[in-house]
């Protein structure tokens, strides 16, 4: 999450595997304390997809940051 705070990620590589798994302490893609009031949202492209198996492997162009709708900032 610090990463995505300081504006360090440019690409997101994500592989979506056909396994299910949750409950409250279960890690997120950008798992962290939050962003102290700083809600900020990044849009993203689609670069690449392709299936292999049951597995899904997708990379994603991040775009310039932006106050989320409704938030003051």
């Amino acid at each position: 999450a610090s990463f995505f705070a300081a504006d360090l990620v440019d690409e997101v590589h994500l592989t979506l595997c056909p396994v299910l798994f949750g409950g409250a302490r279960a890690a997120t893609l950008v798992d962290g304390p939050g962003l102290d009031g700083e809600w900020l949202r990044r849009r993203a492209r689609l670069v690449e997809s392709r299936a292999v198996g049951d597995e899904l492997f997708v990379t994603w162009e991040l775009r310039g940051r932006e106050a989320a709708p409704g938030v003051p900032g």
